[in-house]
């Protein structure tokens, strides 16, 4: 069975620059970035962090690489020649838009404001408190 279209990523058009200091991959947080598809059309990528994308091409994965739009400007890496441990469980909730998340994503996000460790500004993302409410038990 087959969700979407698949497409041809070719190169990565820009990044993130958060500091990511990893010698064990794959990594479970880095920074996120963009491609570009051979028919010109550029996607943020939700799934993935370009570290871990970058070590598979250092390990003999080849460009292209194959990817999913899920939306007009959003897309997942899905590429049988990647390990399943490379992939995200989790779209990234800073660069993907809320619509987009997924349902656990969604209700943890909803849990976080009712407990005030999370509030969303002004142009409707949210911003975190790091002060953790979290009930321990």
């Amino acid at each position: 069975m087959k969700l979407f279209e698949t497409k041809k990523a070719t190169s990565i058009t820009r990044q993130t620059l958060i500091g990511v200091i990893a010698k064990n991959f794959p990594i479970n947080h880095g920074n996120c970035f963009s491609v570009l598809c051979d028919d010109d059309t550029e996607y943020r990528i939700v799934n993935f962090c370009v570290e871990n994308l970058e070590h598979c091409i250092s390990q003999g994965i080849t460009w292209p690489i194959k990817i999913k739009p899920i939306s007009d400007k959003y897309a997942v890496i899905h590429d049988e020649r990647i390990p399943d441990n490379y992939y995200y469980n989790t779209f990234c909730d800073i660069c993907c838009p809320d619509s987009l998340l997924t349902i656990t994503q969604k209700l943890e996000i909803e849990r976080k404001i009712e407990r005030e460790e999370i509030t969303y500004s002004n142009n409707g993302k949210y911003k975190i408190q790091y002060l953790s409410k979290e009930p321990k038990l």
